[in-house]
């Protein structure tokens, strides 16, 4: 505000050296008004240099004025005096700007980072927020590091989002830090707790020292340790040939270890665990098969080993002993018992393999090849696993960072990952577009499991498929990639004048890339309006339509004037915003509050007030349309009105006085608002009373049997008053039924007989 009366008293000061100042206007008002016939281009002539020349018409002052207060000559006046009236209006343009938020250094956190418990390779994610965004800049650091947006792990707003947390990258403390100006606060730190368990585990020999001696026999001790790593405390299960191990007299389980005392070829067969935590589970993928060689003991010659295998295929699994007289498969059913049945598919050779023409996932578990003698009391059982292969589909996930919408600006860098669905064993993954495999070099290219396009074109918009595949099959995440261009917008939205409780519209219509890569919302004096979207569960009276830049404002109050401004926002470019709209809301004519019926005790001093509110500050008039007798029957119908009333009657600034109101004054009344918004009008009723009184009432009485008995209740009042007759609180006429008697009856006078009285009466 300084500066503008800064500029304004400079620029009087200039206008009063009016010879110099004004001719230079005059000659370049002259020059401009040639150029633009020439140019055939009409009111070209520059904004400064006509409001110099309509000073310079009003103002001839002496040139002294100026040299003695500024010092300076007049030959740079007209060059100094264009020069101000730009900055004049410089700093009104920057007063039309679109009225922005205020923001302090008292901002604070409101929402503070927690610590949170994760699973490792899941999502996490960090909430952040302060009393008043406005103007605050966000990001995150990691131990005093600032956290870059990658595709794993970026902002949303203020906000982090971490997928696939890994242990190691996502370990220490993370801080927001808010930022307005050069003040910068810190939040909170918050960790994240991540609980994780390695992918494998395995079986490893502890005692003896190598297998050989182990399957030598005579020791006294055989210890397995299960091998595997993981967060918080591992539980730890321990199994032989598919079969949990329970502790028995010669076997000791403590943590991860396995204890056999005096192992036997009893005890032969595979050694296999599981480790659980609160990640997950994982069993041992390398297990220990344990062969100690007795005489007349059949020996395992080819051990039967694990297989992976696609719904469909044909599986075998080979099997072989020395000195068995007969090999035997048997399927391990779970943990408890084992049965003999295999699968109509199976076929066992004569060489002990087993043959699965075609697997079905009801196949999969563990397979039990058995080694018999003819004189042997012990067999040997040695155990494989089927496991069927699997492969998820593509979800919503599948694709990081999670998104909506993949957008990336015209000449911009655009990345993206794919996150290959879940499955055994583990898919490779690879990027394509139009059925041809992208390469690791070139402008668009696959960096490992990320898509990448550099200074992205139009040409790079469409489809991009990552492909998952291992033996159980293939499966294909399609990638939709938009390029965007910077909106315009091409029609602003207008002002409106209304009338509160009428209905507006605004259009803000732009040119940009389509919906939804391109949404339209609202600021009213720049702060965000709150509307509910066009079909929500709950709409309000504010809408607005993200897709066609509409906003809609049903009744609107005088709560909603003020500027609006619609804000473009197109996924990869800077948000623009429209020219601001004013909503001038008008205050309409009504009545405040509403006259109403009336009904006044004859005699009173009464009043009945009548007001109004507008844009126009209205005229109240009362006047008399209907005449009621004292049962408030209309008796008379005034065609036109009464304007004049009786004398005990008088309208005063909007209020009807009567004094004494009597029966006389009883009618229909009409107050009329008038004003240049037109004229509104409501009709009551007043109607007169005489309070009722009892001239005789019941009393009580003592009466014998089979007597009638009369009660007279008689009142009087105006209008005439209705009697009503209860026994103990139900009314005789209303709930009869509930009457525990029926020999009575009540008179026209309101008299109530009761014939030959019994004990109930």
């Amino acid at each position: 505000m300084l500066a503008r009366w800064l500029v304004w008293a400079i620029l009087i000061a200039l206008i009063w050296d009016g010879q110099s100042v004004c001719g230079a206007a005059s000659l370049k008002s002259t020059s401009a008004q040639y150029r633009s016939r020439a140019a055939a281009a009409a009111h070209a002539t520059d904004a400064s240099e006509r409001l110099t020349q309509h000073c310079c018409h009003y103002w001839r002052p002496p040139r002294l004025f100026f040299r003695t207060f500024f010092g300076v000559g007049t030959g740079n006046m007209a060059v100094m005096v264009s020069t101000l009236l730009l900055l004049l209006a410089a700093l009104t343009a920057q007063a039309s700007q679109p009225k922005r938020c205020t923001n302090s250094d008292s901002f604070y956190f409101n929402v503070q980072p927690k610590s949170i418990q994760v699973k490792e390779g899941g999502r996490a994610f960090l909430e952040c927020n302060v009393s008043n965004r406005c103007n605050i800049h966000f990001h995150w650091t990691l131990d005093e590091r600032v956290v870059l947006n990658t595709t794993r792990r970026y902002q949303n707003g203020s906000n982090l989002i971490i997928n696939r947390v890994n242990r190691t990258e996502d370990a220490g403390n993370f801080h927001c830090v808010a930022t307005y100006a050069t003040i910068a606060r810190e939040s909170q730190p918050a960790q994240l707790s991540i609980m994780w368990l390695s992918q494998n585990a395995s079986v490893v020999l502890e005692s003896p020292a190598s297998t050989t001696e182990a399957n030598a026999g005579g020791y006294d001790e055989l210890r397995l340790r299960c091998a595997a790593d993981g967060s918080d405390d591992l539980e730890y299960s321990w199994f032989y040939n598919g079969r949990v191990v329970k502790r028995a007299e010669r076997t000791e389980i403590k943590a991860e270890y396995l204890t056999v005392r005096r192992p036997t070829a009893g005890d032969n067969g595979i050694y296999s665990c599981k480790v659980e935590n609160q990640a997950g589970a994982v069993s041992s993928a390398h297990n220990f098969a344990l062969s100690i060689q007795e005489e007349g003991i059949p020996i395992i010659a080819t051990l039967p080993q694990d297989v992976i295998a696609p719904v469909g295929a044909r599986v075998q699994l080979d099997c072989a002993y020395y000195n068995a007289s007969q090999v035997k498969w048997r399927r391990v059913v779970n943990s408890n018992k084992a049965l003999t049945g295999l699968s109509q598919l199976a076929t066992q050779l004569n060489n002990g393999t087993l043959i699965i023409s075609s697997v079905t996932l009801a196949d999969q578990g563990p397979y039990e090849c058995l080694g018999f003698t003819d004189t042997a009391k012990i067999q040997q059982a040695y155990v494989a696993q089927l496991t069927i292969a699997s492969l998820k589909e593509f979800g919503e996930s599948s694709f990081e960072p999670i998104k909506h919408l993949y957008a990336v600006g015209h000449g911009k860098r655009f990345e993206v990952a794919c996150a290959p669905p879940a499955g055994f064993p583990e898919p490779q993954a690879y990027w394509t577009r139009d059925g041809r495999r992208l390469s690791s070099a070139g402008r668009v290219r696959s960096e490992g499991l990320q898509l990448v396009i550099d200074e992205a074109g139009q040409a790079d918009g469409g489809k991009y498929v990552c492909i998952a595949e291992n033996m159980a099959g293939r499966r294909e995440g399609v990638l939709t990639v938009v390029v965007t261009a910077p909106p315009k917008i091409i029609r602003h939205p207008g002002s409106k004048d209304l009338l509160e409780g009428q209905n507006v519209y605004f259009d803000c219509k732009a040119e940009a890339t389509p919906y939804p890569a391109t949404s339209i919302e609202w600021e009213k004096d720049g702060e965000p309006v709150r509307a509910a979207p066009p079909r929500s569960a709950e709409p309000n009276r504010i809408q607005w339509n993200t897709e066609n830049g509409s906003l809609s404002i049903l009744n609107v109050e005088l709560t909603d004037q003020g500027q609006y401004t619609c804000i473009v926002t197109t996924e990869g470019q800077d948000p623009v915003r429209s020219k601001e709209a004013e909503l001038l809301v008008r205050k309409r004519l009504q009545f405040s509050p509403k006259p109403v019926d009336r009904k006044f005790e004859m005699g009173i001093e009464a009043q009945i007030p009548c007001t109004a509110t507008g844009e126009i500050p209205p005229v109240i008039k009362w006047v008399q349309t209907k005449k009621l007798d004292i049962e408030g029957n209309v008796v008379e119908d005034y065609r036109p009105p009464r304007t004049q009333f009786l004398e005990n009657v008088r309208s005063h600034n909007g209020t009807l006085y009567f004094a004494h109101i009597g029966f006389e004054n009883a009618g229909v009344y009409l107050c009329a608002a008038v004003s240049k918004q037109g004229v509104i009008q409501e009709e009551i009723r007043v109607e007169v009373y005489v309070t009722p009184r009892y001239v005789k009432s019941p009393e009580n009485k003592t009466v014998s049997e089979k007597r009638d008995v009369f009660y007279d209740c008689h009142a009087i009042g105006t209008p005439t008053p209705h009697v009503h007759w209860y026994f103990e609180g139900v009314a005789f006429d209303d709930q009869p039924n509930k009457i525990p008697f029926k020999n009575y009856e009540i008179f026209p006078n309101n008299t109530l007989v009761i014939r030959q009285t019994i004990i109930e009466n």
